[in-house]
């Protein structure tokens, strides 16, 4: 292969991708920091109360999209005052878990996903994720239907007023410091992988690999640099999406198999990392040990359970 071609071919994709990086995080960014959650927080206590969840958490619900951690906070207050249960706290975490993967979606994967991904696989991939919280939502309204008694209203007010409201200029500069920080995390990572696969690409890597493992994987009908994206994927979200992007550019993998590896990889990072390294320290630290571990256990159950149907929407639209 030309190393001319190829680098000027790796120049374009790391230009396209700050560029969208940098504008997607901007606009999105912008939109919350400019309180338009605040305005939508009447549409979601139709949603509350079908959950038997009490009006009053459809502000939390709201805040998840700008800071879940906030949000969680202010459950956990009220768990603190003996206002809610430990079953409204597992409900209200399911039930907001599409607010809290859209705010992490456009926050961060989905303009590294349509930039590296393309714009039919980028949107897939982000839809599947979409399905994946909208499942725990499904799961949440079930089981607070199951587990808890409707109740319309605690009867307390939760402080709004408190609340620093930031001028548009304000939202703005803020949308902009994030949108510069995001460009940086992300294109540090960027041409890391891009290094990466130049070099892999140059000492002929894929080809030692393919001759290597190709007759295992091709037993279960993937490639061998299915198995490496899976790998990567599991270890190192933004980098797995990276590296499929360029993977697909290049013609080294199948749309299917990039969507595979990405859905099942996610999976594998949930439980492995995500939910034992982060949301289990935190939980532990606002919620009682018990409840804590309660939160991981059904996040990780239910997202093993909304895996395979994703699994089997790929195998039937690829």
């Amino acid at each position: 292969m030309d190393v001319t071609i190829l680098l000027t071919g790796y120049a374009y994709a790391a230009l396209i991708m700050a560029v969208s990086c940098f504008f997607g995080v901007l606009i999105a960014t912008f939109l919350m920091e400019a309180e338009v959650a605040d305005k939508i927080g009447r549409v979601l206590i139709p949603l509350i109360r079908a959950s038997h969840l009490p009006e009053e958490l459809s502000l939390p619900a709201i805040m998840s999209l700008l800071d879940n951690k906030t949000a969680h906070l202010v459950v956990s207050s009220l768990r603190k005052e003996e206002k809610i249960g430990d079953s409204v706290v597992i409900t209200y975490n399911l039930v907001t878990r599409p607010f809290t993967t859209v705010s992490m979606l456009i926050r961060t994967s989905l303009p590294v996903a349509l930039a590296a991904l393309g714009l039919y696989v980028g949107l897939f991939y982000v839809s599947l994720v979409i399905a994946a919280a909208f499942m725990c939502m499904v799961a949440g309204t079930i089981y607070g239907r199951i587990k808890l008694k409707l109740v319309s209203s605690l009867q307390f007010k939760i402080p709004i007023s408190t609340i620093d409201k930031p001028s548009r200029r304000g939202a703005f500069r803020a949308a902009f410091k994030k949108a510069t920080a995001m460009v940086r995390f992300v294109m540090k990572r960027y041409l890391l992988v891009l290094a990466f696969m130049i070099f892999l690409t140059l000492i002929g890597f894929f080809d030692w690999l393919g001759s290597m493992i190709g007759a295992y994987t091709r037993m279960l009908g993937f490639s061998p640099e299915f198995a490496l994206l899976l790998s990567v994927r599991s270890v190192a979200p933004t980098v797995g999406i990276l590296m499929a992007g360029e993977m697909l550019r290049v013609g080294m993998i199948s749309v299917r198999e990039a969507l595979l590896a990405l859905i099942i990889g996610r999976l594998i990072f949930l439980i492995i990392f995500d939910y034992p390294r982060h949301a289990f320290p935190f939980y532990s630290s606002i919620y009682p040990l018990k409840l804590a571990a309660k939160l991981v256990l059904i996040g990780i159950v239910v997202n093993a359970l909304a895996t395979p149907i994703l699994v089997i929407i790929i195998l039937l639209l690829t």
